[in-house]
């Protein structure tokens, strides 16, 4: 089977990127499923915003940006087109169309009937009438049955083999931290006064350490400066590359992630969890799926800042508390696999013999 993937980001990243540098969501699982088909035996492409020089083959990928496509690779017709999130992606392929590719769009963020219309999307969906798959019950039913799909299909997102197969965490990370990582706007400074209210004066000796944009202190959001922060645990950091992030998540025994209502999937919870972090949240957008309250982790009332530092306070200082979510957090990601995942798409998706569900 012959794949391509077509990309929605201006990033420029290819599959060295994921294991160099920080990378977005979208870029990351591009990557890694890109890279599970390749290893299941499947001719894979995927075409991007990069430039020309980081373009070529890559864990047995074949990397191009748009420009160089059709000259870098004439012998590569697709028999499955995955578009990231656009269907006007799908144009791009107008050449391949009458062999009658396997037209899907992989819907990494919530698909809005006004927006689809505005943007010109309506259009192509018409066009190539794609598979929709959506990474959840709640991603799916937020899309208006209107979009003109041939079938809708549930897949989620998967995680790298590094973060899968850990066993029970027999060490307690000391001193007791806690993690976030993300865009500041989602939720960060919620986090931060929770933090300074109602963890702090109870666990003294506790850190909350964020990994997000660079932040000049202090912001309408957090009026507090650096060492203001420090004084209370908090300390701030740029993003980092996935292998450094993954230590610190080793040394965390918390994520506290509200949650945002755009966000359909969140890696970033799936992540922590296979590494045995349970995570505090608002269940807001998809963490109401990816956590599984008393299990996983604890969703606290929506905007409830003391109930977020209670359930925080709770495994950072219950030993056997936090071993329990521990466990089950690692337990419960392990199907994420995007061995197993590229193995689930050729069942679910690549099969042209189900009859269209619009």
């Amino acid at each position: 089977m012959r794949i391509l993937f077509l990309d929605c980001t201006k990033t420029a990243f290819n599959g060295d990127t994921l294991r160099t540098a920080p990378l977005g969501g979208i870029e990351s699982v591009t990557v890694n499923l890109a890279e599970a088909c390749a290893r299941r035996g499947h001719e894979v492409c995927v075409v991007n915003n990069a430039p020309e020089h980081m373009s070529g083959c890559i864990s047995g990928v074949h990397w191009s940006n748009y420009d160089q496509f059709f000259t870098r690779l004439p012998a590569f017709h697709p028999d499955v087109i995955i578009a990231n999130h656009d269907a006007r992606l799908l144009d791009f392929a107008r050449p391949f169309k009458a062999a009658n590719p396997l037209p899907v769009v992989w819907m990494h963020n919530r698909m809005l009937l006004e927006k689809t219309i505005r943007k010109g999307n309506m259009g192509a969906l018409l066009r190539w009438r794609p598979i929709g798959v959506f990474l959840g019950e709640k991603h799916r039913k937020e899309c208006h049955f209107l979009h003109p799909f041939r079938r809708r299909e549930i897949m989620p997102h998967g995680l790298s083999a590094e973060y899968l197969g850990m066993l029970p965490r027999t060490d307690l990370p000391t001193p007791p931290r806690a993690i976030f990582f993300s865009q500041a706007y989602r939720g960060l400074a919620t986090v931060i006064e929770s933090w300074m209210r109602y963890v702090h004066p109870v666990v003294a000796d506790a850190q909350f350490h964020a990994y997000t944009e660079p932040q000049t202190l202090p912001t309408p959001d957090i009026p507090y400066t650096a060492g203001q922060l420090a004084a209370s645990g908090i300390f701030l950091h740029d993003k980092v590359p996935k292998a450094v992030l993954r230590d610190r998540l080793r040394e965390s025994r918390v994520m506290i992630y509200p949650g945002y209502k755009d966000e359909t999937f969140c890696c970033a919870a799936t992540e922590a969890q296979a590494l045995g972090v349970p995570v505090v949240t608002f269940g807001i957008g998809a963490l109401s799926e990816r956590v599984t309250h008393g299990r996983t982790g604890f969703i606290a009332p929506h905007g409830n800042l003391e109930a977020l530092a209670n359930y925080t306070i709770d495994l950072l200082t219950r030993e056997a508390l936090w071993r329990t979510l521990s466990q089950a957090a690692i337990e419960d990601v392990q199907s994420l696999n995007w061995d197993l995942l590229a193995a689930e798409w050729e069942q679910k998706i690549w099969n042209h013999n189900r009859p269209p569900v619009l």
